[in-house]
C-alpha cells in the first residue's frame, strides 16, 4: 500500500512538472508576435535596393531575415519585445548595422550609401 502511494505522489509530481513546463513553452511563444518591416533604399538615386538580406539579430543569435524584394521592403515576424541590432547584407559583406526596439520602431526604413 506504501508503495502505491509513493507512486502515485510520482506520478503526480511528473504530471504537474510536464503541465508546468507546457504552460512556461506556450507563454513564450505566445510572446513571439513582434515584427519589423520597411524598405531598403540607395542613397544616390533613390532607387530600391532588392535582393539583400535583412537580419534580426538578438545579441549574437539571429532571430529572423527577410530577403527583400525587387522594390526594397523587407518583413520579419515572430519576434518578442525587446532591442535587436538589424544588419543589411548584400552576399556575405556588411552594409549597414542598425540597433532597433520593439515594439516602438516596427517601421524602419533605411538609406544606403
Amino acid at each position: 500500500m506504501k508503495m502505491m502511494v509513493q507512486n502515485q505522489a510520482k506520478l503526480l509530481v511528473m504530471v504537474l512538472l510536464v503541465a508546468g513546463l507546457i504552460a512556461m513553452n506556450f507563454a513564450a511563444h505566445a510572446q513571439e508576435n513582434e515584427y519589423v518591416t520597411g524598405e531598403i533604399r540607395y542613397q544616390s538615386d533613390g532607387m530600391a535596393a532588392g535582393g539583400l538580406w535583412v537580419e534580426v539579430y538578438l545579441g549574437s543569435m539571429l532571430r529572423g531575415r527577410s530577403l527583400t524584394g525587387d522594390d526594397g521592403r523587407y518583413y520579419v515576424a515572430g519576434l518578442t519585445p525587446g532591442s535587436f541590432e538589424i544588419v543589411i547584407k548584400q552576399n556575405m559583406t556588411v552594409l549597414l548595422r542598425q540597433g532597433i526596439i520593439l515594439p516602438d520602431q516596427h517601421i524602419c526604413n533605411f538609406m544606403l550609401p
